[in-house]
């Protein structure tokens, strides 16, 4: 089977190594052709080569026509000079005419063009180069036989002429005028020559302009997209540069910009500052409640059982208020890149541990821890870069998330392990997220379809978590779920030997 796979790129002609180089073009190409840049580029050169080449033709057909022209003229203007030497010499003898004839044909021949006039009667005047024609025309000619003349000859030296045929005099007495055909392609080649010459230097004039232009087109384009890729919460004063060379288009869309991110950071500003205000509002209440309520739980001799459950019950709804506004607030630092988290070099395994340990009292659950590399004495070998307090928020929040979707009676498990980052892995055993709200789940307040009407939450744990491990360098993702199950990873970056 391996040698018939061998033999197939011979059998088809396909060469790979050959391949390379063609795919490696191709891809070029196509980056050429996707940018702004490129198109302009190959849109301009490609008209300019078509314009080049229509122009260069027309000019080679137009210049051979007139040549063509101009020599039809120079015929017919000696021809009609022959004409009126012969119509003057009317009143000398017939020899001596000829011979003034003949001398007036010497005279106008020349190397392109050769002159022979049949007067009849088997008078036929040469011209001083008629050697050069085919003995046999020339004798045909002499017996006044021209009418079935071939139009192309060529000689004993392989020259090829053209023959044209003009009336003189009248009755049987023509002109025939021999057209050297090597003159014509000699031109013909210095046209083609000379096209050959410019085409490739207006191409490449061409392809200079079309540089210069599409650099012109594109660079203030690159300048906004430079401008709008600085731009982040903090930055949404920044003027964007100014396009004054640019396209009128291209201004507007920038002064559109302009005025987008004015209007933005108002937007923000408000946003920030309504925040801040509801924070400060709202912690301070919760305060206030807070401590008016501890207040009646230590005066609780004198309530009844039921009072001092609701008691009890107040105290623990004010708690997870106080833990969702920190919960937002940490968020919306997060929006205004204000979210600092101090890192240092830290031993993991004591601190998931400690979340286990506490969460399994709290949620009357069991949790158990996995590693991959054998425990001696502390320190263990999973070290991590991370904050302590914010690397146990995450881990807390994870287990109380896989708690809460999952049967009393099952196991979660904390697995850890090396790679080139730390790995931890949250797994539960609960009733897993739905195929179609996995892009989602890390959404803001975006609950799955299978628990949203069932399980109470806000939406914004596994927000805030991967926030979290995202401010410390880390990463927080779902590896699978299933009906089984679900199974988070958490991965954080391992500090330098």
């Amino acid at each position: 089977m391996g040698d018939d796979k061998r033999l197939q790129p011979r059998q088809h002609g396909v060469n790979p190594d050959a391949a390379v180089p063609f795919s490696l073009a191709r891809r070029q190409l196509r980056q050429l052709v996707g940018g702004l840049r490129g198109q302009v580029l190959v849109s301009f050169c490609g008209a300019s080569a078509l314009m080049l080449l229509l122009a260069s033709g027309a000019n080679v057909w137009l210049t051979l026509r007139l040549a063509d022209a101009t020599n039809r003229q120079q015929v017919s203007g000696h021809l009609n000079a022959l004409l009126a030497t012969w119509q003057a010499s009317s009143s000398l003898p017939q020899q001596q005419r000829l011979r003034l004839l003949q001398r007036s044909l010497d005279q106008i021949n020349d190397p392109s063009n050769l002159y022979l006039l049949y007067l009849g009667g088997g008078t036929l005047l040469r011209p001083p180069q008629w050697r050069q024609l085919p003995p046999a025309y020339l004798q045909a000619l002499s017996r006044g036989v021209h009418g079935d003349t071939p139009e192309r000859l060529v000689n004993l030296q392989g020259e090829a002429f053209e023959i044209r045929h003009y009336p003189f005099l009248g009755g049987d007495s023509h002109a025939h005028v021999a057209h050297r055909l090597a003159f014509v392609a000699s031109y013909t080649r210095e046209q083609l020559l000379l096209v050959l010459i410019l085409l490739p230097l207006g191409l490449l004039a061409s392809l200079l302009i079309g540089f210069l232009l599409g650099r012109r087109i594109v660079q203030p384009i690159l300048a906004l997209d430079a401008d709008l890729a600085a731009i982040n919460p903090n930055t949404l004063e920044t003027v964007v540069s100014d396009l004054g060379h640019a396209p009128a288009e291209l201004r507007h869309h920038a002064e559109v910009v302009r005025q987008l991110l004015t209007r933005l950071r108002a937007a923000w500003d408000s946003q920030k500052l309504f925040v801040s205000a509801v924070n400060h509002e709202l912690r301070n209440s919760l305060v206030v409640m807070e401590g008016s309520m501890r207040w009646l739980q230590r005066s609780s001799n004198s309530f009844n059982p039921r009072q001092k459950q609701a008691i009890a019950n107040a105290l623990a709804e004010n708690k997870r208020l106080a833990g969702l506004v920190s919960d937002l607030l940490d968020i919306c630092r997060s929006d205004f890149n204000r979210l600092e988290v101090e890192l240092q070099p830290l031993d993991v395994f004591p601190l998931v541990r400690q979340c286990r340990d506490l969460q399994s009292r709290v949620l009357q659950r069991v949790v158990r821890i996995e590693t991959d590399q054998r425990l001696s004495a502390p320190p263990s070998p999973y070290q991590a870069l991370a904050n302590p307090d914010r690397l146990t928020q995450v881990l807390m929040n994870l287990l109380e998330n896989a708690a809460k979707y999952s049967a009393p009676e099952s196991t979660i498990t904390v697995r850890l392990s090396l790679a080139e980052r730390l790995l931890i892995r949250i797994i539960d055993e609960g009733v897993g997220i739905p195929e179609a709200d996995r892009p989602r789940i890390f959404e803001r307040f975006y609950r799955a379809s299978n628990i949203a009407t069932t399980v109470a939450g806000t939406g914004l744990g596994l927000t805030l978590a991967q926030l979290l491990l995202e401010a410390m360098g880390g990463r927080l993702s779902l590896e699978s779920s299933g009906p089984d199950g679900s199974v988070f990873l958490l991965s954080l970056p391992r500090p330098a030997p």
